[in-house]
């Protein structure tokens, strides 16, 4: 019969060729520094409190599970981090917790997968506040590796936010992993970006112009020019290799330079052909998917889960509390996209349609030795355990008659006597 479980295991039931445009090679005095540490280097994060536990093996379950079913789709997947901070005044005992400036707290970073009606967390970590994000991201990407293989073989694209800027773990990813990148420059003074700006002052340089829609700023034009092989270098001035860039304008319908929006530089290993307008506006494309993540993941995951709030101080329980909600929200997307019309509409489409009303109501949640989960009002639990019993009661009754059945043959008695008995 079913019985109670740890809580803590829920598995959800080509380029076109041609010749570099202008490269500008300057070795200026001082470079920007870049990270250049590589991801096979990366050691044991002893912060995100990575051993092997119950909780971190029901998660890579439940993501192979929708592996399995072939839920994530597309191979396009994007990495952004949230802060998840203490109170003002509650800061003590909070294990792992990290302080920056005056806040104080943990530093959430996870791997989505994109593609629209598809997104799904793939890989998350939990660490100190103050831990880098590219850190945070090295650690996802080893994990990631040694669960389902090299990285290029089931994720195409990576898209990245400025803050995951670093020449070493870009061109890592593209080279051992085979995954395209596609992420905003750092910061203004990244030689790539002086370099880039030059190439745009040049009367050869092509631009392009296109209207796209915004969720919030509404329809504007856009002007976009795109460059090939543009050099990155480390700290020292050794070149580490090359990227594609784009440079993206927004005005609105009138021509106007649209005010507190800055001009996006954005870097990738995809080829780019500055004369074509669709490939060029294909990166920035790729970028803009990227607002899903925030717009529709963590904007979610905050208001309707909580994914802000700490449940205790211990830091195993809110990377349990973390996984479960994590995994509710694969569960919800999954069933949003199997399901996408109204309760009403979709009830006669279930294999199995749910009996009584479970939103707001007590359920008890019951866990099979073998991992499966099922969710019982009292009734149906209580109608569950008398079944059970019931069925156990009749079972020993028959074995019983038939040990004084087979008893009494061997003692020689004769079957009438033995049922007048009975």
């Amino acid at each position: 019969m079913l019985a109670l479980h740890r809580a803590g295991h829920i598995v959800l039931p080509a380029p076109r060729a041609g010749v570099p445009n202008n490269i500008i090679r300057r070795r200026p005095p001082e470079r920007v520094g870049v990270d250049t540490t590589a991801t096979s280097d990366l050691q044991p994060l002893d912060f995100v409190a990575v051993r092997r536990s119950p909780l971190e093996r029901s998660w890579w379950e439940h993501v192979r599970l929708l592996r399995s079913k072939r839920w994530y789709r597309g191979g396009v997947y994007a990495v952004d981090g949230t802060t998840i901070t203490i109170p003002y005044g509650e800061v003590a005992n909070y294990k792992g917790a990290e302080q920056v400036g005056e806040a104080c707290g943990y530093k959430l970073v996870v791997i989505l997968n994109i593609e629209e009606g598809h997104e799904r967390v793939v890989a998350w970590v939990l660490g100190g506040l103050a831990r880098s994000e590219k850190t945070l991201l090295r650690y996802l990407l080893k994990r990631l590796r040694e669960q389902f293989g090299r990285l290029g073989d089931w994720m195409k694209v990576l898209v990245m936010d400025r803050g995951y800027w670093g020449a070493r773990l870009l061109l890592d990813l593209k080279r051992r992993e085979g995954v395209d990148f596609v992420i905003r420059a750092g910061n203004d003074e990244l030689d790539v970006v002086k370099d880039m700006e030059g190439l745009a002052t040049l009367p050869t340089t092509v631009w392009h112009e296109r209207e796209e829609d915004h969720s919030r700023l509404g329809r504007m034009r856009v002007k976009m020019a795109g460059f090939m092989e543009l050099p990155l270098f480390n700290d020292r001035g050794e070149e580490l290799g090359t990227c594609q860039g784009v440079i993206a304008e927004e005005y609105d319908l009138k021509g106007q330079l649209l005010p507190d929006r800055p001009r996006f530089r954005y870097m990738t290993s995809l080829a780019v052909d500055p004369a074509s307008a669709d490939s060029v506006q294909g990166v920035r494309t790729y970028y803009r998917r990227r607002w899903s993540v925030e717009n529709q993941g963590f904007w979610v995951l905050t208001k309707r889960w909580n994914l802000d709030t700490l449940v205790a101080r211990n830091l195993d329980a809110n990377r349990a509390r973390l996984n479960f909600a994590l995994q509710l929200y694969n569960a919800e997307n999954c069933c949003a996209w199997k399901h996408p019309g109204t309760f009403e509409e979709e009830l006669p489409r279930l294999k199995r349609p749910p009996r009584g009303e479970r939103l707001g109501r007590p359920s008890i949640m019951v866990y099979t030795p073998d991992g499966k989960v099922g969710s019982f009002q009292v009734k149906e639990y209580r109608h569950l355990v008398t079944t059970a019993v019931e069925k156990a009661v009749q079972a020993r009754a028959r074995k019983d008659l038939k040990a004084v059945i087979e008893q009494a043959l061997k003692a020689g008695r004769s079957i009438e006597d033995i049922l007048r008995d009975l």
